[in-house]
């Protein structure tokens, strides 16, 4: 042995070249535990940024610039497609805001049928008024922060106008929230009488519809571009900061959240699959073998060693390993950035009894829809006035209905304020409780509520009754001054009467209570 090797106590006889083969050996262990944790590292990174690199491409004071935005959009897209939660999200606010239909009000002028026929065409239908429009105009709010449909003076029909075709804009100088004109570009494919396509590259200036009452003067090019005289288009912006010029899509903050949410449930899946597949437990049969097999562990340096012997093996059970459930703080930041309640979101209550959490968080859901409800509102109203529509006015179904009953009560209730004709209340009264109306008035003798002209009505309770002399009270008579009302009494001018009824002055009529032998009155405390 020579004079630099050693004895190692309690590790037997080591040369220096042992020694340094294992320090080798060491080394290389070392190098692959690094570059394991450094993928590890990096795997991490990567799940907490998923997402969230779109943030970076809002940059500046303005916000998005068109090229961000579009790049944005194009990936929310995406993501609303194949995310659940975010199309879950989208259908939520969807059938909140339009499940109950609109109806389309002009006040007293009617619409002519030729502008009857523009907004029944069903190209118009398709893009603007019906359902699926809502939905599809909604989808590019929620993905693409902007809504923008072209409508064709010639044709009077609308299209929409997509926002990957818009390459740029013209604002007023004074104000870059005021958009005047948009420059669409895109290719299409034209056929020829002899059956030949041939693509051809499309560059127009499109106006908007607020751009002369705005102020933007009318031009017939813009830098060398036509400005398309036949469209006029109609444009619509979400969720943007003061002074910017585009808006921000829905999606965009729920997005890096329910991207996190999908890959903490895929990687616990996985892992609940590895450990039923690779997880064992080694249990020693005694506390003796238990202590040799650390001490076996710990003194063992190269592969072939028996580590442990004399063990039970079992594989791990699975069912309580990983608990999915405690992911539920990433879907419930998705909930709040669109605006609805996390059980609604999820369809799961989670580990509530009840529906508690439901109820108290439906009503900020609601006046959040009814908010966006009011935009679409005033979009189709634009868009109404183009057709030629004056004055159109949006009415929404009720959107979160009470139980039939509940909301009989509460229209019986409006009637008898007698502040509604019987035409405004019938329609609703008759859907309520499933009657159909065969007839254009109510029935004869119906009894007008709560108003001046039920005084005239004759009231029943008074009928047979007995009066101040043990008389029947008589039937309505004319008065001179007045109407005939109930009982003989006189109905004034005023609309007022002498007989109580409930409607009007106290009754002259003054029947004594029957008195009782134990009646003190008037004697003066005597008997």
């Amino acid at each position: 042995m020579n004079e630099t090797d050693e004895m190692l106590p309690g590790m037997g006889e080591f040369t220096t070249e042992s020694i340094e083969n294992r320090l080798r050996d060491v080394e290389n262990e070392l190098e692959t535990v690094n570059e394991s944790y450094g993928d590890a590292i990096r795997q991490l990174m990567a799940f907490e940024s998923a997402g969230f690199e779109i943030y970076g491409w809002a940059t500046g004071e303005h916000g998005f610039t068109l090229g961000q935005l579009t790049m944005t959009a194009r990936e929310l897209r995406e993501r609303t497609d194949t995310n659940s939660l975010l199309k879950r999200g989208l259908e939520i606010r969807c059938s909140f805001m339009f499940g109950t239909g609109y109806e389309i009000e002009t006040g007293d002028k009617t619409v002519s049928k030729r502008i009857q026929d523009i907004i029944d065409d069903q190209v118009n239908q398709d893009i603007i008024f019906s359902q699926d429009a809502l939905t599809i105009n909604e989808h590019a709010r929620y993905c693409d922060g902007w809504l923008g449909v072209a409508y064709n003076k010639i044709t009077n029909r609308f299209q929409r106008i997509p926002l990957w075709q818009i390459s740029e804009f013209v604002t007023n100088p004074e104000n870059d929230e005021q958009i005047w004109y948009y420059k669409r570009s895109w290719t299409s494919q034209i056929i020829s009488t002899a059956g030949e396509l041939t693509t051809q590259e499309n560059n127009y200036w499109y106006i908007t519809d607020r751009a002369v009452s705005q102020g933007a003067p009318i031009v017939g090019s813009i830098q060398g571009i036509p400005v398309d005289p036949k469209y006029i288009l109609v444009d619509d912006h979400v969720n943007r900061r003061a002074g910017a010029t585009l808006g921000i899509p829905d999606a965009f903050t729920a997005a890096p959240w329910a991207i996190s949410y999908s890959n903490y449930l895929r990687d616990g899946t996985k892992y609940l699959a590895s450990l039923a597949q690779w997880a064992w437990q080694i249990a020693p049969k005694t506390t003796r073998g238990a202590a040799n097999a650390a001490t076996r562990v710990k003194t063992a340096h190269s592969a072939g060693n028996t580590l442990i012997s004399d063990m039970d093996i079992k594989s791990l059970g699975t069912a309580n390993a990983i608990d999915l459930t405690t992911g539920r703080p990433l879907a419930a930041q998705v909930a709040a950035a669109l605006g609805v309640d996390l059980v609604v979101l999820l369809s799961d209550a989670g580990d509530t009894v009840s529906q508690g959490p439901l109820i108290n968080a439906a009503d900020p859901m609601v006046k959040t829809m009814l908010s966006r409800q009011r935009q679409n509102s005033s979009y189709i109203e634009r868009c109404l006035t183009l057709v030629g529509v004056k004055n159109g006015h949006i009415t929404w179904g009720k959107m979160t209905p009470d139980a039939d009953y509940r909301e009989q009560q509460t229209v019986i209730a409006a009637v008898g304020t007698g502040l509604f004709h019987p035409d405004e209340i019938r329609d609703r009264v008759a859907s309520l409780a499933g009657i159909k109306i065969k007839h254009d008035k109510p029935p004869k003798g119906y009894m007008t509520p709560n108003n001046k002209n039920s005084f005239t009505q004759i009231d029943a309770q008074y009928q047979g009754q007995a009066g101040p002399n043990g008389t029947e009270l008589a039937a309505p008579t004319p008065v001179s001054g007045g109407v005939p009302s109930a009982g003989g009494s006189t109905i004034k001018t005023d609309g007022t009467t002498e007989l109580t009824n409930g409607q009007g002055k106290a009754s002259k009529i003054n029947v004594k209570a029957a008195q009782g032998t134990n009646d003190l009155r008037g004697t003066g405390g005597r008997a």
